[in-house]
């Protein structure tokens, strides 16, 4: 393995690192339940709860680091995170 050289004074270097995963998150659901439909006292309740979905999502994490001329780096870091839209309603999981 090739052993990388640092940053000359002035220059500039970045690394881009991608991979897939999943992405847990809280999502909002309207459910309705309906309690004894066979009878004239049926009722109807609308209740909204919070349920864990996973997602599929593609991260994308960038790190730029910038030598100055005074010999101080600057680091930066960029975290982007993309939800995979033709994967997302292949599967669900709720708790």
């Amino acid at each position: 393995m090739p052993r990388s050289a640092g940053v000359p004074c002035g220059g500039c270097a970045v690394v881009v690192k991608e991979f897939r995963g999943f992405h847990l998150r809280w999502v909002r659901r309207l459910i309705t339940i309906t309690i004894e439909p066979w009878t004239s006292r049926q009722r109807i309740i609308r209740k909204v709860v919070w349920v864990l979905e996973w997602v599929p999502v593609q991260m994308i994490k960038t790190i730029t680091v910038k030598c100055c001329s005074e010999g101080k780096s600057k680091t930066h870091i960029e975290k982007k995170v993309i939800v995979d839209r033709e994967l997302q309603n292949f599967w669900r999981h709720y708790c």
